[in-house]
C-alpha cells in the first residue's frame, strides 16, 4: 500500500517532467534566439514589418508544439505512469500561462533594451531569470536536473556577459538555455521510453 500511494504521488511531477515539455520549450527558445541572432547579424536591410513578423512564426510554433506534445503524452506517457488530471491551474490553461510568461519576458526584455544602464546586464539577467525560475520548480517537484539547469542557466548568463556584446549576449543566453532543455528533456524522454507499459505484466 505503501508503494502504491508513494507511486501515485509522484505520478504528477512524472507527468510534467516526462521531458516533453522541455523539448517543447526548447524549440521555441532555439527558435526565439536563432531568429534573434540571424536579424541581429543579417538582417539590417530588412523592412520593419519582416522584422517583427517573425512573432507570428514563433505563436505558431508555440501552438503546433503544443498540439505535438499532448498528443505524445497521450501515445507515449500516459500508457506508462498513467494519466494525471492536474487541479485547474492560477493563470487559465498552461498554454495561455506559457504565452503569457512568453509575453511578460518579452516586454521585460525589450524595456531593459530601452535602458542604457540595464542593456549591458541583459545576459546575466537572462540567465538570472531562467535560473530563479527553474530552482522554482526544482523546488516545487524535486526533480534534480532542474537544479543541474538552474546551475548551467546562471553559468551561460554570467560567461556569455562577460564575452559577448549585450546586443548579442542574450540572444545566444536563449539558444544556450534551448540546448539545455533539449538534451535534458531527450534524455528524461528516452529513459520514461523504456519503462513498461501499465497493461504489461511487471516481472
Amino acid at each position: 500500500m505503501k508503494d502504491l500511494i508513494d507511486d501515485m504521488l509522484k505520478r504528477p511531477a512524472q507527468q510534467s517532467m516526462d521531458g516533453l515539455n522541455e523539448i517543447q520549450f526548447g524549440i521555441v527558445f532555439l527558435l526565439w534566439g536563432g531568429i534573434g541572432i540571424a536579424l541581429e547579424l543579417w538582417g539590417a536591410g530588412l523592412p520593419e514589418w519582416a522584422r517583427w513578423s517573425w512573432l507570428a512564426l514563433l505563436l505558431a510554433t508555440v501552438f503546433l508544439t503544443t498540439v505535438i506534445t499532448r498528443r505524445l503524452r497521450a501515445r507515449w506517457v500516459h500508457p506508462r505512469i498513467g494519466y494525471v488530471k492536474w487541479a485547474p491551474p492560477i493563470v487559465g490553461t498552461p498554454v495561455v500561462a506559457f504565452i503569457l510568461g512568453g509575453v511578460l519576458a518579452f516586454l521585460t526584455i525589450v524595456a531593459l533594451t530601452q535602458s542604457s544602464q540595464f542593456r549591458s546586464s541583459l545576459p546575466v539577467f537572462l540567465g538570472l531569470l531562467f535560473a530563479a525560475g527553474n530552482f522554482a520548480w526544482w523546488m516545487r517537484l524535486k526533480i534534480r536536473r532542474l537544479l543541474v539547469y538552474t546551475l548551467l542557466t546562471l553559468a551561460s548568463g554570467l560567461v556569455v556577459g562577460w564575452t559577448l556584446p549585450a546586443w548579442l549576449g542574450y540572444k545566444v543566453v536563449m539558444c544556450f538555455v534551448s540546448v539545455f532543455y533539449l538534451v535534458g528533456g531527450l534524455i528524461a524522454l528516452r529513459h520514461l521510453m523504456r519503462q513498461p507499459l501499465a497493461t504489461e505484466d511487471q516481472p
